[in-house]
């Protein structure tokens, strides 16, 4: 009987070191095991993903949505080509009235030098 209550004692002892140990890691090898099967199903996931994209036609996955991206972008570009028109005549105008004012400045020097020369 003695042979087998040693046995039974280390066997004991054993038993109670390994859940000892064990007990200290058992959240951390759940986790681990957690991570490693959110792993697979995101291996998997992206996969079919891929494929699935692969199986597209060329220039569908840009073209989704395009129709009215196009036709904000032109209506952008419409204004813009509406605000240059009207911004360059405001310069053409601009332009007119500083050579005007220039003929009237250059009139005025020259009526004042005639003045000037008359007056000596």
């Amino acid at each position: 009987m003695e042979s087998s209550s040693w046995r039974e004692s280390i066997l004991d002892q054993i038993q109670r070191r390994n859940k000892q140990q064990f007990s200290a890691f058992e959240d951390l090898i759940s986790a681990h095991n957690r991570l490693f099967d959110s792993h697979a199903a995101l291996r998997q996931e992206n996969e079919k993903l891929r494929s699935e994209r692969l199986a597209l036609p060329r220039g569908s996955i840009e073209s989704q949505g395009a129709p009215e991206r196009i036709s904000i972008l032109e209506s952008k570009l419409l204004a813009q080509q509406e605000e240059l028109t009207e911004l360059l005549r405001k310069r053409g105008e601009n332009a007119q009235l500083v050579v005007d004012l220039n003929k009237k400045l250059q009139e005025k020097a020259d009526q004042l030098k005639a003045a000037e020369d008359r007056s000596v």
